[in-house]
C-alpha cells in the first residue's frame, strides 16, 4: 500500500556523487561441494562458500572464475591445503577468500567426490549512498544576467549557486540520494556551458548525464525573480498598510538518462511574503522557501511514500527528516491493476483504492511512525471463514513444506536453491468481500527469491497477489490479502508459493496462522452462537471462556454474538446468560 498526501507533483534534481568506497568484513562459513574429480569438488565448495556470503554479482562471478583457473589438476591433493595455494586463492579472488580449511573428503562408490570446508569469506558492502537513486541537476539558464530584489542587484551566478545548494541540502537530508559535488564537473564545464544555453538537443544532454552516471538529469530556465511592494490606504483613515512580496518563476524538464525520455516538464511559480524582520539575505530566503516546496515534490515523485511495515495500528514509513511532521494526515491507498493507454500501449498509472487513514505520530531522520486511524474493508460483522494452519487442509503441489503446529517452507533449516514450492488451501469461499490475514515471518534472498500469496478462482483466474522478498524474520507480522467484491470472482481459494534461484539460500518462511473473514451481510447477531456453527451448546461456552482467558480474541461478528448482555465487554456474566440459554431459559 502507498501513502499518498494529495500534493502537486514536480520533479527536480541534484548533483550526486556516484563514486563510492566499499567496506569489507570477513565471515566464517562452512560449505560442501561435489564433483567427478577432486579439483571440481574443491572448486564447487569454494564457490558455494562465496555465494553464501555475497550472493550473485559480477564481482562474485569473476572471483569464482579465478578460483577455477587457480586450481590445477597437475598437483596432488595435499597441494590444495598448502600455504602456497592459499596465497594464490587469496590473491586471485582479491580477498574474497581469505583462507580455508578442508574438513572432510568423501568418495562414493560411483566415484563422486564430496569435500567439506570451512572458509573465511570477505563480505563486501557498498556504501548506502551507492545504492541510492542517482540524480543530477544542471546549472539553470537565465534570461537576465542579474535580478533586482528591493534595493539590491543580485547576479544570476549567485542565484544559481543558491538554487543548487538548497536543493542539494534538502535532498541529502532525505537520505534517499547520493549528491555529486559541483567540483566533480570541472572537467566538463565546456559541455555544461552548452547545456546552459538551452540550445542543445536531448541526445547531448543524455550523454552528459551518462558521464555523470546519473539516473535522471534536469535542465531548466529561470524566467523571473523580483520583489514588489504595494501600499494600501485604509478607508476612513489616514493610515496605510504596506506589503512586500517576492516572485520566482522557472520552467524545467526531467530526463530519464537510460531511456533518453523526457519524463516530466512543467513550470513553477512561487509567491512569498517578505517578512519585516531582518533578513541576512533576501535572495537566500526566497530560494530557500522555493526549494523547500519543490524538494518535497522531488522526493514524492521519485520515492512515493510507502508503508514499510504494519504492527497493530502502527505503521512505519521509510521517510523522515523535513518531509514529514507530527500531526500530518495521509490517505492510505491500495494500488490495483495497471492502466494501459489504448493508443500508445504504455502503462500510465494504476487503479487506486482508498483503504484507510493515517496520522504521523513520530518523525526521525530516516523513519516515521504513524497511527492507523481507520481501515476500510466494509466487512460489517466479519465472519470467520477459516482459521489456523492444519496440514489436512492443504494440498501440497510441490516443494518441501513442513507442518509442525506452524507451516514451514522446508523441513531443513534453509530452503533449497533453484526450487519451486506450491500448496493450496482445500477450502474455497464465495466472494462476498473476503480478507485473508497471514501471520508470517520470512527470510529470502533480496529480489531473487520470493514468497507469494495469491487468491484464485476455480476457473484459474487470479484475483490478488502479494509477493514478499528480503528479510523480516525477527517476529511474526500480518500480511493482508484482500478484499474481493461480490461482483468479481466466486469459489475463491488461497495459494502459497516460493520461488528461488540457483544461488544462496536462507531460512524461508514460517506461517503461524491464517484467518479468512468475510462480510456477514445483513445477518443479525445470533446471540450465543459464539463459534458460529448454528448451534448453542457447550462448545459456545468454551469459546467464550477462551475469550475471557485471552486464549482467543474476539472482534467483529464474534464480539457481537459473545457479548450476550450487550455491555460492550465479554466476561463471566455472558457465560451465565449462555448457560441459561442452553438450559432453555
Amino acid at each position: 500500500m502507498n501513502l499518498i498526501k494529495f500534493i502537486s507533483i514536480y520533479f527536480f534534481l541534484v548533483f550526486l556523487n556516484c563514486a563510492s568506497a566499499n567496506t569489507i568484513e570477513y565471515v566464517d562459513v562452512k560449505s560442501k561441494g561435489i564433483g567427478s574429480t577432486y579439483t571440481e569438488a574443491l572448486n564447487n565448495s569454494l564457490s558455494n562458500a562465496i555465494a553464501q556470503v555475497n550472493g550473485r554479482s559480477i564481482e562474485t562471478q569473476t572471483s569464482l572464475k579465478k578460483i577455477s583457473q587457480s586450481i590445477s589438476t597437475n598437483n596432488d591433493n595435499s597441494y590444495y591445503s598448502s600455504k602456497e595455494f592459499q596465497k594464490i586463492i587469496k590473491e586471485q579472488t582479491q580477498g574474497y577468500v581469505s583462507n580455508f580449511k578442508i574438513l572432510n573428503e568423501e568418495k562414493s562408490s560411483n566415484g563422486v567426490i564430496k569435500i567439506s570446508i570451512s572458509a573465511k569469506i570477505g563480505k563486501y558492502k557498498l556504501k548506502k549512498s551507492a545504492q541510492r537513486k542517482r540524480i543530477a541537476v544542471m546549472p539553470f539558464y537565465y534570461f537576465d544576467t542579474s535580478f533586482k530584489l528591493k534595493d539590491n542587484v543580485v547576479s544570476n551566478n549567485k542565484i544559481d549557486d543558491l538554487l543548487i545548494q538548497n536543493l542539494v541540502s534538502y535532498l541529502v537530508q532525505t537520505r534517499k540520494f547520493t549528491v555529486l559535488d559541483r567540483e566533480y564537473m570541472s572537467d566538463i564545464n565546456s559541455e555544461l556551458n552548452i547545456i546552459k544555453t538551452n540550445q542543445t538537443n536531448i541526445e547531448e544532454t543524455v550523454k552528459l548525464g551518462q558521464k555523470l552516471f546519473s539516473d535522471y538529469i534536469m535542465v531548466g530556465t529561470l524566467q523571473k525573480l523580483y520583489t514588489e511592494e504595494k501600499t494600501i490606504k485604509i478607508k476612513n483613515s489616514n493610515n496605510s498598510v504596506s506589503t512586500e512580496k517576492a516572485f520566482i518563476e522557472f520552467s524545467y524538464r526531467i530526463i530519464d538518462v537510460p531511456t533518453s525520455q523526457i519524463m516530466f516538464s512543467d513550470d513553477y511559480t512561487g509567491i512569498f511574503d517578505i517578512e519585516k524582520k531582518d533578513i541576512v539575505s533576501l535572495e537566500g530566503d526566497i530560494i530557500k522557501k522555493a526549494t523547500l516546496e519543490i524538494g518535497s515534490t522531488i522526493l514524492n515523485a521519485i520515492y512515493p511514500l510507502r508503508l514499510e511495515k504494519i504492527s497493530g495500528d502502527t505503521a512505519f514509513i521509510g521517510q523522515g527528516g523535513m518531509e514529514l511532521e507530527v500531526g500530518d494526515e495521509f490517505t492510505i491507498i491500495e494500488l490495483g491493476e495497471k492502466i494501459k493507454d489504448s493508443y500508445t500501449k504504455e502503462y500510465i498509472g494504476r487503479e487506486q483504492k482508498e483503504v484507510g487513514k493515517l496520522e504521523i505520530i513520530q518523525v526521525t531522520s530516516k523513519l516515521s511512525n504513524g497511527k492507523i486511524l481507520e481501515q476500510n474493508y466494509n466487512l460489517g460483522w466479519a465472519k470467520l471463514l477459516y482459521s489456523g494452519i492444519s496440514p489436512n487442509d492443504w494440498n501440497v503441489h510441490s516443494g518441501d513444506w513442513y507442518f509442525d503446529n506452524e507451516l514451514y517452507s522446508q523441513s531443513s533449516s534453509y530452503y533449497s536453491s533453484d526450487s519451486f514450492g506450491s500448496l493450496t488451501l482445500n477450502e474455497s469461499f464465495a466472494a462476498t468481500d473476503i480478507v485473508a490475514f497471514f501471520d508470517v515471518k520470512y527470510e529470502y534472498e533480496w529480489d531473487n527469491d520470493y514468497l507469494q500469496f495469491s487468491v484464485f478462482s476455480n476457473e484459474g483466474n487470479i484475483s490478488n497477489v502479494k509477493t514478499l522478498t528480503g528479510h523480516n524474520y525477527k517476529s511474526f507480522n500480518s500480511v493482508i490479502l484482500g478484499h474481493f467484491g461480490e461482483n468479481e470472482l466466486n469459489d475463491l481459494s488461497i495459494n502459497i508459493s516460493t520461488y528461488t534461484d540457483e544461488s544462496l539460500y536462507y531460512r524461508g518462511c514460517i506461517i503461524k496462522d491464517l484467518k479468512i473473514v468475510s462480510d456477514s451481510g445483513n445477518q443479525v447477531c445470533n446471540l450465543g452462537d459464539s463459534n458460529f456453527d448454528g448451534l448453542i451448546n457447550i462448545n459456545d461456552i468454551m469459546k467464550v471462556l477462551n475469550i475471557i482467558l485471552q486464549i482467543e480474541s474476539a472482534d467483529g461478528y464474534y464480539k457481537c454474538v459473545s457479548d450476550l448482555n450487550q455491555d460492550d465487554g465479554i466476561n463471566i456474566l455472558d457465560i451465565s446468560i449462555l448457560i441459561n440459554l442452553i438450559l432453555g431459559d
